[in-house]
């Protein structure tokens, strides 16, 4: 769900609580060539501007730093001047001589260098430096990701050539040093999609009539040396981004999806959190530390849900025991608060041509809760050692609590929806599984749960254990995927060291917290606009076709609809709404009509037609029909 609308009501960012320092508005006659995000120094003026008279003016006197050196946009011509219209819909138009046409033609999507000085009394100008192809074309709109993103989809000859040399297989000398888990049932369950694997379970019956498990997980340390070549491409990185169509991932594809990866009948070296656990799910000891293990089988979730609903398949008595026991965990946890958040997401299918040929949700099976809670233990059980035996820091993942403003809004939000929210202002998170409940299978609970999480912090890497309001964790970090995020590799290497009583790396913790926070975000916008396209993409062969959706959004610009069978999001604007003139009341969040006082508001259901799709801006227009 594109929740871009909600920021009117609820802003991530809090404002700064200095009434002093003010917004300066810039003219684009005072602007001296200077876009979006540019660094500059700034001259006030004396006058003020428009209706709001304590608002200040000012005047570009110089650009300290260019943001944009290189954009992306698309080619159209205005009688014989090429112009480059940008992606980033805050940047203006660039005017491109016809030597710098580089084969360029109009629709096509490019890659433009800002040229020389900005010129304040002309249109920018820039020069092609390479045709990605026709814009809104699969090839194009996927460089064009890549380029806005910083991603990069292939790694160094010299990264490579690195990779190639390690040893295939772990010698008897590194097999010795390490727990042997080779002959205890062991498997992962992971997505059909799945390319790498983490994370590997084991579990065996004790004498005693307790269970003994193991979270497994990948040892990516056991090949990546520290602050080698591999290691600094990692933090650079950050994480793996993983599109509808493809990976671009943190690690090569040697490491990623073969050396580290569990794959089944493969023996691998892990680093363990191995809990001995009774029948009601109570830990009763615990061991961290070195494994190797050799996978038996590869359970998809569906295969494993299978295999516990129909009691029978592979090892289906002890993946029914680790059912049992997870939802006893699960259970725990959301009585001590845990959010109890159910995301449904989507399965895009595609063909042999990269064409998305099926757009269904995929709601979420007790299997993944399965994973999750296993995973959930042992970066609980990690984030405690870590901060128990290192002095000098760490890597936590941390979710500070609500704001109280935010927490108002949310509150004035649901009560708008019928479903008041009275909370705790100490700690409001058993409100919000209370709501959660009333609101499980009703059309507002997408956004209802939409509107929660906006209303709370964005979880971040921290230095220190801050606690984890959504999961009610004083101790969390992230420990589990350190083929995908570079945090977990980091907290690998801290536990090795305490394990071992050696020093803890020199490292800079904060910059790396700093930098895999900012990556994490960049990763998941890249990821979102690789879906909006595939859904635009989908929607576009269905222009004309009538749908059921649920109104997600409600804003002065227009009435956002999800649409039930797919999930893809459409806007209906408010030019297309015909029967009548409506205004867009905030406090009660919802469009009304002036005279038939016609109300549209979250939540409701409506019957929609797909008017058109553009796939370069990734917007899909609709207009209401009636049923």
């Amino acid at each position: 769900m594109n929740t871009n609308f909600l920021k009117k009501f609820i802003p991530r960012e809090n404002k700064k609580d200095d009434k002093s320092v003010k917004d300066i508005f810039v003219s684009s006659k005072h602007l001296m060539g200077a876009i979006h995000e540019d660094k500059v120094e700034i001259n006030l003026l004396s006058s003020s501007y428009g209706r709001k008279r304590d608002r200040l003016e000012g005047k570009v006197v110089a650009i300290i730093e260019q943001k944009h050196t290189q954009i992306v946009g698309r080619i159209t011509f205005q009688g014989e001047v090429m112009l480059c219209l940008p992606d980033h819909r805050r940047l203006y138009p660039l005017r491109i001589p016809k030597r710098f046409y580089k084969d360029a033609k109009e629709n096509d999507k490019v890659v433009v260098e800002i040229m020389g000085l900005r010129d304040p009394k002309r249109k920018l100008t820039g020069k092609v430096i390479k045709v990605l192809g026709s814009s809104g074309s699969y090839k194009a709109e996927t460089e064009a990701l890549f380029f806005h993103f910083g991603l990069k989809p292939s790694f160094s000859s010299a990264i490579q050539k690195g990779v190639a040399s390690l040893p295939e297989h772990l010698s008897k000398e590194e097999i010795k040093k390490r727990r042997d888990f080779r002959d205890v049932l062991t498997f992962t369950i992971d997505p059909e999609n799945a390319l790498d694997f983490d994370d590997a379970i084991s579990i065996r019956l004790l004498e005693n009539g307790n269970f003994e498990i193991g979270v497994h997980i990948a040892d990516v340390t056991h090949y990546v040396e520290e602050k080698g070549p591999i290691d600094q491409e990692a933090l650079e990185r950050g994480s793996s981004v993983y599109l509808v169509d493809q990976v671009v991932p943190m690690l090569p594809e040697r490491l990623s999806n073969d050396l580290c990866s569990l794959k089944p009948q493969e023996v691998r070296p892990a680093f363990a959190v191995v809990v001995e656990m009774d029948k009601e799910a109570k830990i009763k000891k615990e061991w961290i530390g070195e494994t190797v293990i050799f996978s038996d089988k590869r359970f998809t979730y569906e295969e494993a849900m299978a295999c516990i609903e129909g009691q029978s398949g592979p090892h289906y008595a002890m993946l029914t025991h680790l059912h049992k026991l997870t939802q006893r965990m699960r259970q725990r946890r959301i009585q001590r608060g845990a959010i109890a958040f159910e995301t449904t997401d989507v399965k895009i299918s595609l063909n042999a041509n990269k064409e998305p040929i099926n757009i269904a949700p995929k709601p979420p099976i007790f299997t993944q809760q399965l994973i999750e809670e296993l995973m959930l233990m042992a970066n609980e059980s990690i984030a405690k050692s870590m901060a128990k035996h290192s002095k000098k820091g760490g890597i936590y993942r941390s979710h500070g609590n609500p704001k109280a403003e935010k927490l108002a809004l949310f509150s004035s939000f649901a009560r708008q929806l019928g479903y008041p929210f009275t909370y705790d202002k100490e700690n409001p998170a058993q409100a919000f599984n209370g709501l959660l409940k009333k609101v499980k299978g009703t059309p507002a609970e997408q956004v209802i749960q939409a509107l929660m999480i906006r209303s709370m912090e964005q979880a971040l890497y921290t230095t220190k254990p801050d606690g984890h309001f959504g999961l009610q964790s004083a101790f969390y970090t992230h420990f589990t995927s350190p083929i995908r995020r570079y945090p977990d590799l980091i907290v690998h290497r801290i536990m090795k060291a305490i394990l071992a009583n050696k020093a803890l790396p020199s490292l800079a913790y904060s910059k790396i917290a700093n930098n895999s926070s900012a990556r994490e975000r960049l990763a998941i916008e890249a990821e979102r606009s690789s879906i909006d396209f595939f859904q635009v993409t989908f929607m576009k062969s269905r222009e004309g076709m009538e749908y059921k959706g649920v109104i997600s959004g409600v804003t002065q610009w227009g009435i956002y609809v999800e649409i039930v069978e797919n999930k893809c999001e459409g806007m209906i604007r408010l030019a297309d709404l015909l029967d009548d003139y409506y205004i867009f009341v905030p406090e009660k969040f919802c469009l009304e009509g002036k005279r038939t006082k016609k109300v549209y508001r979250f939540g409701d259901t409506i019957f929609v037609q797909v008017k058109s799709c553009n796939l370069e801006q990734k917007t899909i227009d609709l207009v209401p029909v009636t049923p």
